[in-house]
């Protein structure tokens, strides 16, 4: 059985799974634009579709991120089922 890889840029998480916002490698201005989203350490999210921008669904609501930007993004992909990312982390 294969283990679970850990710490990837969110962009690559699978369409319906979740991760856990581990780090952001991004200037100041992205930074408080993702928090004031909700996207923020600790805060669990589920990448609903790929594409730019990347659709996510963040304290349940949904939003839209560029794909430069989740790609500075690292999360721990979710081993279980995310419930619907909506709670605080």
């Amino acid at each position: 059985m294969s283990e679970q890889p850990r710490e990837i840029p969110l962009d690559r998480v699978e369409p319906g799974r979740c991760g856990r916002i581990r780090a952001v490698a991004a200037g100041d201005d992205d930074v408080e634009r993702l928090m004031s989203m909700g996207v923020c350490l600790g805060r669990h999210v589920m990448l609903v579709r790929r594409g730019d921008p990347l659709i996510l669904r963040v304290v349940g609501s949904r939003i839209g991120v560029s794909a430069r930007l989740a790609s500075r993004v690292t999360v721990d992909p979710c081993t279980s089922a995310c419930a619907n990312a909506s709670g605080s982390g």
